[in-house]
């Protein structure tokens, strides 16, 4: 086969062995003029030469589907002679079937080669520049026999392998894996080659090594029989970082081979891909699959690794080197402009808070409040440096009543969660776990469940199960970070994480004579740091028949209800709005919104904070209003405006935020005495309602969940017959003629109370 022209004039054959000695010594069966160098050529010449611009390792920092040029600036001269590092992207989606499987197949002999290929031409256009002018170095020109050009193989996001791949029969091949970042240790020198003397003939013998204990060869071969020595000075060193990558849930959950046990593969990073991830990010990484020695507590034994090759964010941790959060720029080139235009028209909608509100967790029947509160943790307020903008939501109620379905939910439609259960877990497991090498004895950190969930939302179910475990989520809700100082280690790392906790009242029912934190088991620093709590109860007998029929609804569009929900249309009245548009929707909003306070919104704020310090003060409400919940009032508004993709708070905005929580605050503040007042005497401990007054309570919380002013009669018997009246009827008839009731047009309104 005739060699390219390019390996002729003007590339001397000493030029060529220089460049095959950096790139291709690897390759010992292989030359510099061996035909599978031509072969290569003709497949990818042309995108070396066109499609592969030299830039710094910096410039790894772009995203996918990110123009590169509009990241990193183009070379110049002066980087081009002082560093000694240059990276160039092999873009993916230029290449053919063909080209993916032969780099897929043998990335081993196929890279060198293109690394090498790229070199050469490199070499040519410094050749061909310095033929041609005088004037000294050009922009972009590299001296290729001075400076290395390291390959990237990036997938984009896409093609990303099952961890069930991971085996025997891919070793050595080129595997996309995705995951969240679980371990990371600490940068640490390994030994690829090591020279031996022989302490009596002097002869010299390399040996190749996969790092930890130096292995020595046996004695010498010659007459001698001496035994060899290492030279340290001959050493051929480089820096690893080890990384563990467990598969996202969404992949345990969609059917893999280790029952519901998530993954872990190891990873091995070197050179530019060391120290730019942190536990918890969810990462994209292409390596090719390897053997490594295993610790001792396995036995020795060799175990499955990937050689990275790339490490691209997935939208993860805020200290990332490689998060994309906060980037600016054009979001409509970043998110589509069809896409940027259809989040916009579906905000255009009259009913557009309503129809999200139904469409997340559409298997609940009611609790719109609860639901409006989860899509604000969604996407939080306005990122500050000096307060946090995390929404934190607690749901409590009776058993049976749906809270660990709406965590699935919300958990589902949020671009990043976590989710754990308190009573199956430790302290350790719900923030990071310190932890040594088995190797090497090394401090590392493991993440848990509020690091998987950081930059999004971490629910956490039956938390009143963990009242050991509460202290270490103190730190994490309020001041966004964790921070641990054992056995000699100071550790702290940022979090930002909206947490959503449902939990079940002490003994499975809610006392109306005890004060909240008697019913939950929960700390006052704990409950304090909850912008909103809602209690849910037990329905009343007047809407079982509606529960009813839409549970057995539900059951009768199970086969079908899914995609006549997704093909609903999106622009129609009423129509469901799939999960997975409301979680593109809520990344866009995180991403592209930062609304300011407007002075009517602000002014809404400090009246409604203001007016809660004055009840605060004469009805002693069972949770105390302090400045953390006008900072509340300022999250939940700002979020509002965020859902609405709007740049500024509005009144309206403002008066959504103050409504929500006040009906939080009096889902549990009912249950006292005269409809809401508490306890006198600290830690709760008043008197029985009576039936009258029982009834009276149950009549407000059913409005105030129907968001009416009044209540058929069928209603309000139903209200009378759970406060345990005998006769509801009569009871009935009784509020009516002692006027706490009014009835117009066969309705009855609450009138104030006597």
């Amino acid at each position: 086969m005739q060699m390219p022209s390019f390996f002729f004039s003007p590339v001397p054959p000493q030029i060529l062995a220089l460049l095959w000695e950096m790139y291709g010594s690897t390759l010992i069966d292989c030359h510099y003029d061996h035909d599978a160098i031509s072969q290569v050529w003709d497949s990818f010449g042309s995108i070396l030469s066109e499609s592969c611009p030299l830039r710094l390792p910096e410039c790894l920092a772009y995203a996918p589907g990110e123009d590169a040029d509009a990241v990193g600036a183009p070379l110049t001269a002066h980087d081009a002679a002082t560093v000694g590092l240059l990276i160039f992207e092999l873009p993916w989606t230029l290449l053919d079937d063909a080209q993916r499987q032969s780099i897929s197949d043998v990335p081993l002999t196929v890279l060198p080669m293109l690394e090498f290929l790229r070199a050469v031409v490199a070499w040519r256009v410094a050749a061909d520049c310095a033929a041609t002018t005088t004037s000294g170095p050009r922009e972009g020109v590299v001296d290729a026999t001075k400076t290395r050009l390291q390959l990237v193989v990036r997938h984009s996001g896409t093609g990303s392998s099952s961890y069930d791949a991971l085996g025997a029969h891919s070793i050595n091949k080129l595997l996309a894996v995705q995951g969240t970042v679980i371990r990371l240790s600490s940068p640490k020198v390994v030994c690829k080659m090591m020279q031996f003397r022989c302490n009596l003939c002097g002869s010299i013998k390399n040996v190749e090594l996969e790092g930890g204990p130096l292995q020595y060869p046996p004695a010498c071969n010659g007459k001698c029989r001496g035994f060899f020595q290492p030279l340290t000075e001959g050493a051929v060193t480089e820096e690893v970082q080890l990384l563990k990558l467990q598969e996202s849930t969404n992949a345990v959950s969609s059917g893999s081979s280790t029952q519901g046990i998530a993954r872990v593969v190891e990873i091995e990073l070197r050179g530019v891909w060391m120290d730019i991830a942190a536990a918890g990010d969810n990462v994209s990484i292409v390596g090719i699959v390897s053997t490594r020695r295993g610790d001792k507590a396995a036995g020795g034994l060799r175990q499955l690794s990937l050689k990275a090759l790339s490490l691209t964010s997935l939208g993860s941790h805020g200290s990332s080197a490689l998060s994309s959060r906060g980037r600016g720029g054009d979001h409509a080139a970043s998110y589509g402009y069809g896409k940027v235009a259809q989040f916009y028209e579906l905000v255009r909608h009259p009913r557009w808070m309503d129809r999200l509100v139904d469409s997340l967790c559409p298997g609940i029947m009611g609790h719109q409040d609860v639901k409006a509160a989860m899509l604000l943790a969604l996407v939080g307020g306005s990122a500050k440096s000096h307060v946090r903008s995390n929404v934190h939501l607690l749901l409590i109620g009776d058993p049976g009543l749906g809270k660990s379905q709406m965590l699935r939910a919300v958990a589902a439609a949020a671009p990043r969660s976590s989710m754990a259960t308190a009573n199956t877990s430790s302290s350790c497991g719900l923030t990071i776990t310190l932890s040594r090498d088995p190797q090497n004895g090394e401090t590392t950190f493991e993440a848990g469940a509020v690091v998987h969930g950081d930059g999004g939302v971490t629910c956490i179910d039956e938390i009143d199960k963990g009242a050991s475990e509460h202290k270490a989520l103190l730190e994490v809700m309020e001041q966004c970070s964790i921070s641990i100082a054992k056995a000699g280690t100071l550790f702290s790392m940022p979090v930002e994480t909206s947490i959503i906790a449902a939990g079940n009242p002490v003994g499975g029912k809610f006392q109306p004579m005890k004060s909240l934190s008697e019913n939950l088991n929960l700390s006052a620093p704990l409950l304090s740091r909850f912008d909103v709590i809602f209690l849910l109860q037990s329905h009343t007998s007047s809407a079982s028949q509606s529960i009813t029929s839409h549970v057995l609804s539900m059951h009768r569009t199970r086969n079908h209800g899914s995609n006549a929900q997704d093909s609903a249309t999106l622009g129609g009245a009423g129509g469901m709005i799939p999960t997975s548009l409301i979680t593109e929707f809520v990344q866009f909003a995180k991403d592209t919104c930062r609304p300011v306070m407007t002075t009517a919104a602000a002014i809404v704020l400090r009246d409604a904070y203001i007016e809660a310090r004055k009840q605060f003060a004469t009805n002693n409400t069972q949770l105390p209003v302090t400045p953390r919940y006008l900072q509340s009032l300022v999250r939940m508004s700002e979020a509002k405006a965020k859902l609405d993709l709007r740049s500024e708070v509005t009144s309206d905005d403002a008066m959504f935020a103050v409504t929500l929580l006040k009906r939080g605050t009096k889902s549990y503040m009912e249950g006292g005495p005269a409809g809401g007042v508490p306890s006198a005497h600290p830690g709760g401990g008043s008197k029985k309602l009576s039936p009258r007054d029982a009834a009276l309570a149950n009549i407000e919380r059913l409005m105030a969940s129907n968001g009416t002013d009044s209540l058929t009669h069928d209603e309000a018997v139903g209200c009378c017959a759970d406060a345990g009246c005998k006769n509801p009827n009569a009871m009935l008839h009784q509020l009516n003629d002692h006027g706490a009731l009014l009835m117009s047009g066969g309705r009855y309104r609450l009138r104030k109370k006597l």
